[in-house]
């Protein structure tokens, strides 16, 4: 949810009520303090602990197993809250994918800062270098936005493939391929998703809804 707050985007009611019963029963429970050697009461009050500690451990396993559930149903919302999140990031990806897109035709192969240094005596390359780098930021961002949501489906961490699904169709058997070329990218850091894609003419198009991007990873490998 943190991210949400980032941009200012509203966090679906029922996730974030989710996310209080995680922090209330995460913060429920705490240790008896134990008495201190050479208090006067001390065989008094350990005994008092001993019967506290005993409860408070009880306490702890019972809240665990509440805490493990509150977690796995905040998963499962969160997952659900997918669609209605994506339709308050889409206005902005859709003007940032605009920016990048835009820019990028622009810098028309500059692969460096210098090289749009040289490429014109008015600067445009340069004001188009800076625009392209401001709007893969906010791209970045915004698609991290999404990913947090998902994080549920992919237990084993995000591939790059996987991520470009959200953003782009990827054609059957294509995942390996793109994901080797964006490692291998040449272009400068928060770049290299955006230009490999461009560079396959894959154009920026973000999911439609959870099962078109489950739709997509189904093409993608070739189901």
């Amino acid at each position: 949810m943190e991210k949400l707050h980032e941009h200012g985007f509203p966090v679906p009611q029922r996730l974030a009520d989710a996310a209080d019963h995680v922090r209330l029963i995460g913060s429920t429970s705490t240790p008896p303090e134990s008495p201190l050697p050479g208090d006067p009461d001390f065989a008094r009050k350990l005994d008092k602990y001993v019967t506290a500690h005993a409860k408070w451990l009880a306490e702890r396993e019972a809240y665990a197993a509440m805490l493990d559930d509150a977690k796995r149903v905040l998963t499962q919302i969160s997952v659900e809250s997918f669609d209605e999140v994506l339709g308050h990031v889409r206005p902005a990806f859709t003007d940032a994918a605009r920016e990048w897109t835009e820019s990028h035709r622009e810098l028309d192969g500059v692969t460096s800062l210098s090289e749009a240094a040289s490429a014109d005596i008015d600067g445009t390359a340069v004001r188009a270098w800076h625009r392209r780098t401001a709007a893969a930021k906010r791209l970045t961002s915004l698609v991290d936005v999404l990913k947090r949501m998902l994080d549920p489906l992919v237990p084993g961490g995000w591939r790059s493939e996987q991520t470009a699904c959200l953003i782009t169709e990827v054609p059957a058997g294509f995942g390996g391929v793109l994901a080797s070329d964006i490692r291998g990218s040449s272009a400068p850091d928060g770049q290299r998703r955006y230009v490999a894609l461009a560079d396959h003419g894959f154009p920026l198009s973000l999911v439609d809804s959870l099962d078109d991007y489950l739709a997509r990873l189904d093409t993608m490998s070739g189901e």
